[in-house]
């Protein structure tokens, strides 16, 4: 029996109880390639039910709290074009980012805001999105260790291989000291989806012309 099968198996008893997210064969192998064995792609898509569920992830939108301040800042923005292999596309810029007066709940509110905005755009034969962080104007001051972490969270826990790549552009030499404690935290699959790139780079990724003057 095929590992989707077996899945398949073992979600029957809870079928109709999972009401937050698809049940269809491409969410199953998202889970299937993420886990370790066909139990724990189970047992997380039980959690991650439960845990939207309990959020509610459903109710999240942008009058929740402070999306709607976070989302004027323009730290991330999601473009009005797909990359090159059809994928949304995220851009942050860090440096508007501010540590001032941040919120770790409201920004939790906004990452699952922002996920659930671009997941809605992919289509059936792109079900990922691209993430471009734009490192122009980095410093320390706007490297948020435990923002960056809650983010990866978020996405390897509940939203797995729904991000297709993410893009590092122009990362200066004191970033590589950041990506040090950054990288212990991201799961293989997640790294390996991680790619430093420079202007020169980026074409063949994504028309530079879709980035937002931000």
């Amino acid at each position: 029996m095929s590992d989707l099968l077996s899945l398949q198996k073992l979600l029957e008893q809870h079928i109709t109880n999972i009401t937050t997210m698809s049940t269809d064969d491409a969410m199953l192998n998202r889970y299937l390639v993420a886990s370790s064995s066909v139990q724990e792609a189970y047992e997380r898509i039980l959690a991650t039910d439960k845990w939207r569920k309990n959020f509610p992830v459903a109710d999240v939108n942008i009058d929740s709290k402070g999306v709607r301040k976070i989302v004027s800042f323009k730290t991330a923005v999601l473009c009005d074009e797909k990359d090159i292999d059809g994928r949304p596309v995220i851009y942050v810029a860090v440096k508007n980012h501010s540590m001032k007066d941040r919120c770790l709940e409201e920004y939790t509110n906004y990452i699952i805001y922002m996920l659930e905005l671009s997941l809605s755009k992919c289509s059936k034969d792109m079900e990922n999105i691209c993430i471009l962080w734009d490192m122009k104007g980095f410093s320390l001051a706007v490297m948020d260790f435990s923002l960056t972490k809650k983010v990866y969270e978020i996405l390897q826990t509940y939203y797995p291989e729904r991000m297709g790549i993410a893009l590092i552009l122009n990362a200066p030499f004191i970033f590589q000291a950041c990506w040090s404690v950054i990288r212990p935290w991201l799961h293989e699959n997640t790294a390996n989806k991680i790619k430093f790139v420079t202007d020169a780079d980026l074409a063949s990724y994504i028309d530079p012309k879709i980035i937002p003057d931000v």
